[in-house]
C-alpha cells in the first residue's frame, strides 16, 4: 500500500491513530509522520482531530448531573442521582430538614408540563422543587421553583 493509500484509509476509518498503525502494522510514529507529509501539519491534526469520540446527548447531560450533585454536596447536601432520568428528579439532595427534588437541564429549558409534574410530586411528599440549569452555557444555577397560578416561578439559590 502506497503511503496516500495508507493516510486515505486512515481517514475513512473509525480507527485512531494507535488502532489503524497498529492494524496496517506500522508504528503511530511512522503513521503521524506520512500524515503530515501528505496532509501537512494542518490537515493533519484536523484528521486526528475528527476521530476524537463526540459525546451523545445522554453523556453530556450525565455529566451536569454530576457537576450540580458535586455542587449540592459542597453545600452539605447528600445527594442521590436518579440514573437514566427515569423519574421526576434527575438528583434528590437531603440536608437536615430540607429535601429538594432537582430537575437538572443542560440546555436550560425546561417545558412547563415537566415543571409542574414536579411541582405535583413534590407538593403530595412534602419536598422542594428544584432546577438545575445552564442558561449561559457556561455557568450552573439552581432555582427553587414555586407554583404560581397555573404557571411557576423559579427563586434562585446561592450555593
Amino acid at each position: 500500500m502506497n503511503n496516500k493509500n495508507l493516510i486515505d484509509g486512515f481517514i475513512n476509518s473509525p480507527a485512531d491513530v494507535g488502532q489503524y498503525a497498529a492494524r496496517n502494522k506500522i508504528s503511530a510514529h511512522k503513521l503521524r509522520k506520512i500524515g503530515r507529509e501528505i496532509l501537512g501539519e494542518k490537515g493533519w491534526i484536523d484528521a486526528v482531530a475528527s476521530k476524537k469520540r463526540k459525546q451523545s446527548q445522554y453523556a453530556l447531560g450525565r455529566q451536569f448531573e454530576y457537576r450540580t450533585r458535586d455542587m449540592l454536596e459542597m453545600a452539605g447536601y447528600f445527594v442521590f442521582r436518579s440514573a437514566q432520568s427515569r423519574g421526576v428528579a434527575d438528583l434528590i439532595a437531603l440536608k437536615k430538614g430540607e429535601v429538594l427534588f432537582v430537575q437538572c437541564k443542560r440546555g436550560g429549558s425546561i417545558n412547563t408540563k415537566e415543571v409542574l409534574k414536579l411541582l405535583d410530586v413534590c407538593e403530595k411528599i412534602g419536598t422542594t422543587a428544584a432546577i438545575a440549569e445552564r442558561l449561559d452555557g457556561i455557568n450552573t444555577n439552581i432555582f427553587i421553583i414555586e407554583r404560581c397560578e397555573k404557571k411557576f416561578k423559579k427563586i434562585k439559590i446561592e450555593i
